[in-house]
C-alpha cells in the first residue's frame, strides 16, 4: 500500500492474530516452567504440569491455530512426555463405549443424508402449515427437534434444512418485500440444531462425551430413556420461546402465502415415492429405538445397540453405505477429540488436580444455594462459550473441570453437571461462535445485529428454563439435587 507521497507502507498485521499467538506462547511457557514450580499440598508434583497441558489445548482449540483433531493428539504426547499418565494411559480413551457410539451413530447419519429421509420428512411437516408464516417457522423449529433423533452433528442437520429453507423463503416472498421472514427461518434454524443436542444422549457430541465422563469420574450410568425423560420438557419450553421470540422481533408481514405452499409440494413432488433405501433405513432406525428404550430388559448397552444396528446398513440385501463413503463422510477428527477429553479428565484426577480444587472450592460454596451456584456456572461457561468456536473442544476440555466442581459441592455433581452441559451450547450471541452460525450468517438473510438480539433474548431463557426446571422438574424425574 502506498501513500499520497509514494511512500511504501507494510500492511500491519492483523492485531487479533499478534493476540493469539501471545496466548499460546504463555500456555506453553507454562508447561515448560511448571515442574520447576512450587505446587499445593494436595497436589502430586505433576500437577501443576497436568494443568499447564489443559491450557496449551484450551488455548489451541480456542486460536484454532492447528486443527482441533491435531491438538487433542498433541495433549495426548504432552501427558505423556511430561509424566503425567504414561502413554498407554493417555490413549485408553480410545477404548471407551462412547467413543464407537459416536462413531455408529455418525454413520447412521450419512445414512439419512445419503437416502433423503429427513428431506423427505422435513418437507411432509412443513406443508402441514399451509402456508401460514407463523406456523411455518415453528414447524422448521419442530423439525429440527425431530431430525435431533436421527443425526447426532448439529451442523449435519442445518446442512438439510438450508436448501429447503432457501426455496422456502424465495416462494413466500422475496427478501426486499419481507425480510423478516428470512430473518426468522433463518434463526430457527441456526439456534435449533444447539438447543437440541441436550435433549436426548445422542443428539450431540458434547452430549454423548458428558454421559461417558459422569461414568468414568462420578460413577453414574444414565440411561437413554432417563436422559429424554430429564431434559425433554425443558427443551420443549425452550424451543417454544424461540418461537415467541421470533415472531415478535420478526413480525411476517403476511400471516398466509400460497405460494410457500405450492414451494414444497412441488419439491416432494420431485422427491418421489418412498424409496426402499428410506424404508429400510426407517426399520432400523425404530429397531434403534427400541433396543435403547427395553435396555434393561435385554441388557445390551447403548454404544452396543448402536454399532449392532450401524453394522446392518453396510449389509448386503440392505446396502444402504459403502465403507468407502462412510469413510469420507464421517469426521474422523471428533473420536480423537473424545479420546484426548477422557485423558483430561485422568490427568487431573491422577495427579490430584481435583482434590486440590475439591479444598479450594468447599471454602467458598458452603451454603451456596443451588440455583445461585447454577446461574454463576451458566453465566460463566456462555461468556467463556464466546471464545470457542467448537462445541466439542468446548465440552472436552471444560466439563471434567466442571463435574471436578461439582464433586467438591454438597450437590449431586450429575445436577450441577447437566447444567454445565447446557452452558456448553449456548452460541445464540455473535455469528463467529460456530460454524453453523458463520454458514447461516454468510448468507446474507440476517444482520449480526439480528443475531444479537434474538441470541440474547434466547440466552436469557435458556438460563431462566434450565435453572426452574433443574430446581423443580429434574428431582421429580429422578435427578435430585443433592
Amino acid at each position: 500500500m502506498n501513500t499520497a507521497d509514494g511512500m511504501e507502507v507494510k500492511p500491519r498485521p492483523p492485531a487479533v492474530l499478534s493476540s493469539k499467538s501471545l496466548f499460546v506462547a504463555l500456555s506453553v511457557l507454562f508447561l515448560l516452567v511448571s515442574p520447576f514450580l512450587p505446587a499445593p499440598a494436595e497436589m502430586a508434583g505433576a500437577g501443576l504440569t497436568a494443568l499447564a497441558v489443559l491450557f496449551v489445548g484450551i488455548s489451541l482449540w480456542l486460536t484454532e491455530m492447528i486443527p482441533p483433531a491435531v491438538t487433542s493428539i498433541l495433549l495426548l504426547v504432552l501427558f505423556s512426555a511430561f509424566g503425567t499418565l504414561d502413554f498407554e494411559e493417555a490413549t485408553s480413551g480410545f477404548g471407551k463405549e462412547v467413543i464407537w457410539l459416536m462413531i455408529a451413530m455418525l454413520g447412521m447419519g450419512v445414512a439419512v443424508e445419503k437416502t433423503g429421509l429427513a428431506r423427505r420428512i422435513a418437507l411432509l411437516m412443513l406443508i402441514q402449515a399451509r402456508g401460514n408464516t407463523y406456523l411455518t417457522i415453528l414447524l422448521l423449529i419442530g423439525i429440527s427437534f425431530f431430525l435431533t433423533f436421527f443425526i447426532p452433528n448439529a451442523m449435519a442437520r442445518l446442512t438439510i434444512l438450508i436448501s429447503i429453507s432457501q426455496g422456502l423463503i424465495h416462494a413466500l416472498q422475496s427478501e426486499s418485500e419481507n425480510p423478516n421472514v428470512s430473518k426468522a427461518i433463518m434463526l430457527a434454524i441456526t439456534f435449533v440444531p444447539w438447543v437440541c443436542t441436550v435433549v436426548i444422549m445422542t443428539g450431540g457430541n458434547g452430549s454423548i462425551y458428558t454421559a461417558g465422563l459422569f461414568e468414568q469420574m462420578v460413577g453414574y450410568q444414565m440411561s437413554y430413556l432417563f436422559w429424554l425423560k430429564v431434559m425433554l420438557p425443558g427443551t420443549l419450553v425452550i424451543l417454544f420461546c424461540l418461537w415467541l421470540i421470533l415472531i415478535f422481533l420478526f413480525p411476517p408481514k403476511k400471516k398466509v402465502v400460497r405460494q410457500g405452499l405450492q414451494y414444497l409440494k412441488d419439491s416432494l413432488q420431485e422427491q418421489g415415492p418412498l424409496s426402499k433405501a428410506e424404508k429400510k433405513l426407517m426399520v432400523l432406525y425404530l429397531l434403534l429405538l427400541t433396543l435403547w428404550i427395553t435396555k434393561e430388559w435385554h441388557g445390551f448397552s447403548i454404544p452396543m445397540s448402536a454399532c449392532a444396528v450401524a453394522i446392518l446398513c453396510y449389509l448386503p440385501g440392505l446396502n444402504l453405505l459403502q465403507w468407502d463413503e462412510a469413510m469420507k463422510k464421517i469426521n474422523w477428527g471428533i473420536p480423537i477429540l473424545f479420546a484426548a477429553g477422557y485423558a483430561i479428565a485422568d490427568a487431573l484426577e491422577k495427579s490430584g488436580v481435583i482434590l486440590w480444587l475439591s479444598n479450594a472450592a468447599l471454602k467458598y460454596l458452603i451454603g451456596l444455594p443451588p440455583l445461585i451456584m447454577g446461574l454463576v456456572l451458566m453465566l460463566l461457561l456462555m461468556v467463556i462459550r464466546i471464545g470457542f468456536a467448537n462445541y466439542a473442544s468446548m465440552a472436552i476440555s471444560l466439563m471434567p473441570v466442571v463435574i471436578t466442581f461439582a464433586m467438591a459441592t454438597p450437590y449431586n455433581p450429575v445436577w450441577i453437571g447437566m447444567i454445565g452441559l447446557v452452558s456448553c451450547s449456548m452460541q445464540y450471541i455473535l455469528p463467529t461462535q460456530t460454524i453453523s452460525n458463520m454458514t447461516t450468517y454468510a448468507l446474507g438473510y440476517y444482520k449480526s445485529w439480528d443475531m444479537i438480539r434474538a441470541g440474547g433474548l434466547l440466552s436469557a431463557a435458556v438460563i431462566a428454563v434450565t435453572l426452574l426446571f433443574a430446581y423443580f422438574y429434574w428431582p421429580l424425574a429422578g435427578l435430585p439435587m443433592e
